[in-house]
Order: structure tokens, then sequence, then C-alpha cells
């Protein structure tokens, strides 16, 4: 079982990270069953909801076609549910959202090492340390399981998308920090082009 964290950018598209889906060590074709668990709160749209083979592999996730594993700037995806959340997203998605070196970010996802086991959603804030074109670093422990989780700002009374967060490394030059793809206006208009493609 491999767990992983994302966001509803849409009633029935989800934000992740494409390593979820790209990497070496789960290659997409390894993936056999797919389950979607959104929980409550400000982290995830509405009522809880559950879709047991919640996405076809086949056609329904989308990357950049120049991914590359550890290339944090294009360390995104969406992936097409069968099943409509029955709330909308709690989360604004804007080409350039607001964010500054020594802004708090919030970030919530499901870390999958011990002691937890995934089906806790974690919640934290953290300062952020250093912004460059494809990603952000910040201050805040990370474990697997947290890959695709969201960082979002709190901004005019919305909750404003600004990262997705994709590991533990190097950002420009911060080294060993916790990092995010930064939401960019050429994130915002894949995500659109691949919400128009899906069948």
């Amino acid at each position: 079982t491999f767990i992983s964290s994302g966001a509803l950018a849409d009633q029935d598209l989800i934000l992740t990270a494409a390593h979820n889906f790209a990497s070496p060590a789960f290659p997409l074709s390894f993936i056999t069953n797919r389950d979607v668990e959104c929980g409550t709160g400000i982290a995830a749209a509405g009522p809880w909801f559950k879709v047991r083979g919640g996405f076809d592999r086949r056609g329904q996730i989308r990357h950049p076609s120049d991914y590359s594993y550890f290339d944090w700037e294009t360390d995104y995806a969406v992936v097409k549910l069968t099943k409509r959340s029955p709330s909308p997203s709690s989360f604004t998605l804007l080409e350039n959202p607001p964010l500054e070196v020594g802004d708090t970010i919030h970030i919530a996802g499901y870390p999958a090492e011990k002691p937890n086991t995934g089906s806790v959603l974690h919640y934290g804030r953290a300062r952020v340390t250093h912004i460059a074109n494809g990603c952000i670093a910040y201050e805040h422990p990370t474990a697997g399981g947290v890959s695709g989780a969201p960082l979002w700002v709190g901004h005019a009374g919305k909750f404003i998308l600004v990262g997705i967060h994709v590991g533990f490394g190097q950002c420009g030059p911060v080294y060993n920090t916790a990092v995010a793809h930064r939401i960019t206006p050429s994130t915002v208009a894949n995500i659109r082009k691949w919400q128009d493609s899906f069948e």
C-alpha cells in the first residue's frame, strides 16, 4: 500500500505531486487499486467521502510532459475522480498567489511513517525561508505520505493554494529543507488544460 496526499482543486479533480504516480520507486504500472478519501474541515472539502477505485490510471492522471524525478518545478499532477465530492473545494487557485519570504504557510497531509498509519490528517504551520521560480523552501518536518499535500495562505477571507509539498532537499540556495512545488501561471494553465482534456 502506498499512501500520499492531495487537495481538491475541483469537485472531481485532485491536485497532488507527480512523483506519487511517476517515480522510479512506484511507477504507474505498479498501481493495481486506487482509493481516494477526503476528510473534513479546512484541509479538505465538505463531508467525508470515499471513492474505491477512485481513478482510472490509463487516462485519468496528468502531469507535465517534461517531468523528471526531483525536479520540483514539474513535480505536480492532477487526478480525475470517477465520483464527485459532495462539496466544492475549500481552496482558491490563482495564477500568482501572494507569498513572500517570512510568510506563514499552512500544510495538511497524511503522514504514513510510523507511528502514523496514513489515516489521520495532520495539520501544521511553517515559515517560508526561500522562494524560487519553481519551488518554495519552508521550515517544517516531513514524512512519507505527505507528498502532494497542499500549502496555502489565508488572504482576503480565502484559502489560497501557494504550493504542493514534494519532498525534502534543496530549493535554490537553501539545503536540507522541506520543499514544495510553487504554484505559478504555468501550473494553473496546465491544470485548466488537463481539466478540459478529460472525457
